[in-house]
């Protein structure tokens, strides 16, 4: 890893690459705050609270605005990252 002094001060965020499919939603708990991206594909979130799901498509991203069990689904094959 190469540690400069920059990224000693803000370091890179953690993010996570899942591939989805359909009819196996990702199941989220306590991801308030976390940023979804949608890399390939479409797919929709249902939150808690949200009165409509979001849906995303390829180069969209989205910031879940609360805690609870968060469901994202893909619509054919899709590919998310989960930013903290």
């Amino acid at each position: 890893m190469d540690w400069t002094l920059g990224s000693l001060i803000h370091p890179r965020p953690r993010q996570d690459l899942v591939p989805l499919a359909p009819g196996r939603p990702l199941r989220l708990r306590r991801a308030r705050g976390r940023q979804v991206a949608c890399e390939r594909g479409c797919v929709w979130i249902t939150v808690p609270g949200v009165a409509s799901d979001i849906f995303l498509h390829a180069g969209q991203r989205w910031t879940i605005p609360a805690n609870g069990l968060v469901l994202i689904e893909a619509e054919g094959s899709a590919l998310v990252t989960l930013g903290c």
